[in-house]
């Protein structure tokens, strides 16, 4: 997600590539990866799949803002 919203799709894509390759046979995205490349833990989490999506949604050209603190 930052380096999407940053504006680096060429690292944003290589990172989601990752994350869709370690994703559990039903498709979720873990909170852990074994060493050789399983995933491990709960899955899914809501976290890391709105993460992704914020992620394609800068990827696509559209501007994320976040709320102020």
């Amino acid at each position: 997600m930052t380096a999407a919203c940053l504006g680096e799709p060429a690292l944003a894509g290589r990172l989601l590539d990752w994350l869709d390759a370690h994703r559990t046979r039903l498709g979720a995205l873990p909170e852990k990866v074994t060493d050789d490349g399983r995933p491990a833990a709960v899955a899914p989490l809501a976290l890391t799949g709105a993460s992704v999506l914020i992620a394609l949604h800068a990827l696509d050209g559209h501007a994320v803002h976040m709320p102020p603190t």
